[in-house]
């Protein structure tokens, strides 16, 4: 019901199929976690496996509903998607409200997983150096924690701090700012600080997340 009335009131008063079509994406995601992983089970499928997640989820085809029924939102929201890379990896996408109200990338997952030592050490070795400069930007993290090798890519706006380095490293982290959230560039407020103003700028400025004003009768 929460999910259903946050998606009619972004549809501006709208009751029809893609206002249910968008309460599905804000209804909790049962999950599932396997070698310390989440993966997402389609609600839709089994309803009755009801369990609340941390994020919520998406797919594909979020954007073109997005792009279809042009929604406004008055909170900003965090949604997770998961799938398994041609390779088989497991690999999670994360998307954040930016202040023109659509949901850009603010971090990708990928795992590793594999059995021998000496092939973890030597796939964290190949990636350290193929992603040496994301890494030096602070936009990159690499971790190896047996069994697997976990790579994780960030959006500036999650790091504070980051960036100094080498010239080229430097450059390729000013160059993801052009992905989002440009108006906090250079405000090193953090990702807290910018959904929190992007919640509070929608409140204030969209009329249809204005409070309601209540008669005293």
């Amino acid at each position: 019901m929460q999910a259903y009335k946050l998606a009619e009131q972004a549809l501006v008063g709208k009751r029809n199929a893609d206002t249910v079509a968008l309460a599905m994406y804000f209804v909790p995601q049962p999950v599932s976690r396997k070698d310390g992983f989440r993966r997402t089970v389609n609600i839709k499928a089994n309803p009755m496996g009801f369990a609340t997640g941390s994020n919520l989820n998406f797919d594909l085809g979020l954007p073109k509903l997005m792009a279809k029924a042009k929604p406004v939102f008055c909170e900003a929201f965090r949604l997770e998607g998961h799938y398994e890379s041609k390779s088989g990896y497991p690999t999670t996408v994360s998307v954040q409200s930016d202040s023109d109200g659509d949901f850009k990338v603010v971090s990708m997952q990928r795992l590793f997983p594999n059995v021998s030592q000496d092939s973890l050490q030597q796939l964290h070795g190949e990636l350290a150096q193929q992603y040496a400069s994301a890494i030096k930007a602070g936009i990159a993290k690499l971790e190896m924690k047996t069994p697997r090798v976990e790579l994780r890519f960030m959006h500036p706006i999650m790091i504070q701090g980051a960036g100094a380095g080498s010239d080229e490293a430097s450059k390729l982290f000013q160059a993801h700012w052009q992905q989002g959230w440009m108006e906090f560039k250079g405000k090193n407020i953090g990702l807290l600080g910018a959904m929190k103003t992007v919640a509070d700028h929608n409140k204030n400025s969209v009329p249809a997340c204005k409070p309601q004003v209540l008669t005293l009768n």
